[in-house]
């Protein structure tokens, strides 16, 4: 097992501010808006009212079992049969959003800054780097998370600060959208922004202290929730109301948008090498606790020999699809709401199997 013992509140804080963060970016939002329209921007903060009962009860039962991790805690009160058969489902669910994710983001790559390379070759390099980088091990990229998250946030501020000049607060109306009833609707179906922080839970029990874990996941929900909120409200108002749900990469959009002057015009190359940098720190981490997951349901110990291979099976996959379009806005749509409702009722049902079991000791 990968010992984390010197990674503590601030490196925790870091990738997840880097991991969830990083969706403001991608086609999150062009995923969100098809149906919340001009009122997408509130959807991460509805996300959290029913985010937050579930994970504090996630988070209970890892506190009272401090011995166990998300797979063994699964283990531990579905016992040996039920609890492989769901911890098959966390791996495949994980494993879908690494192939899904990583393909629509070497789409996004080539379509904006390299359209005459392969898909192949930039999904290939964009393994073997997060390969190697899962390789070194997870308090070798918490560390490194630490060190690049200023430079990222502060190119992101930059950014939207320069963007404010070309945004119209009066495109947030209508405030509702297509309706209350639809921001609702899309903010339960999309508690999946946040449910990266379960994932996070395999490294519970090799923190130097469990509460490490806590305070970084209440930290972090609420600092990344705040941020998501005011970059898709940036975007809002910076995109008619008709025409929002036709622009496939906002962030990038706003690139565009702003210069520096009559001599610094073509400033979207400096983003992007911030941008790629915590996309790249996302996918280490996607495929460094895919990996660790896949190890831990069939009990195998020394799980980095797994990460390469793994990496291969996904550069496969990931070249499959031949509709970008298609991957994005069915396959990509689709597994954020399979998650979401997977994890509105998986902790509920493992503290019911704990109650009525009569209470499973620790």
């Amino acid at each position: 097992m990968d010992v984390t013992n010197k990674v503590g509140v601030r490196e925790f804080i870091a990738v997840i501010l880097l991991v969830i963060g990083s969706k403001l970016a991608d086609n999150t939002p062009a995923i969100l808006v098809q149906e919340a329209r001009n009122s997408f921007w509130m959807i991460p903060l509805v996300a959290l009212a029913p985010f937050i009962p579930p994970f504090l009860l996630f988070l209970h039962l890892l506190k009272k079992h401090k011995n166990k991790n998300l797979i063994e805690l699964v283990n531990h009160i579905l016992g040996r049969y039920a609890g492989f058969v769901l911890g098959f489902l966390i791996f495949l669910m994980t494993f879908a959003t690494l192939v899904i994710d990583s393909r629509s983001f070497v789409e996004e790559l080539s379509i904006l800054y390299y359209p005459k390379t392969p898909l192949l070759v930039l999904l290939g390099v964009l393994l073997l780097i997060c390969g190697l980088g899962a390789r070194l091990g997870i308090q070798y990229v918490m560390t490194a998370s630490w060190v690049i998250l200023p430079y990222v946030k502060v190119s992101v501020i930059f950014l939207f600060i320069l963007a404010l000049t070309n945004n119209e607060w009066r495109r947030i109306f209508p405030i509702w959208g297509d309706g209350f009833d639809v921001v609702l609707i899309e903010g339960v179906k999309n508690v999946s922004l946040f449910t990266d922080l379960v994932l996070l839970t395999m490294a519970y029990t090799s923190l130097r202290k469990t509460t490490v874990y806590h305070r970084a996941a209440y930290w972090g929900l609420g600092i990344v929730s705040l941020e998501l909120c005011i970059a898709f409200l940036l975007y809002a108002t910076m995109f008619d109301y008709k025409s929002i749900d036709t622009v496939a990469y906002h962030f990038h959009e706003v690139t565009q948008y702003i210069h520096l002057g009559i001599y610094f015009t073509n400033i979207e190359t400096y983003f992007m090498f911030f941008w790629l940098l915590a996309i790249i720190i996302r996918f280490i981490i996607y495929l460094y606790f895919t990996t660790w997951i896949l190890a831990a349901v069939f009990n195998i110990q020394n799980f980095r020999r797994l990460v390469l291979p793994l990496a291969v099976l996904t550069i496969w996959l990931g070249i499959l699809p031949e509709n970008s379009i298609e991957l994005t806005l069915t396959y990509r749509k689709e597994l954020l709401f399979v998650i979401s409702l997977f994890f509105l009722t998986t902790p509920f049902l493992l503290w019911t199997v704990e109650k009525v079991k009569g209470g499973i000791k620790a």
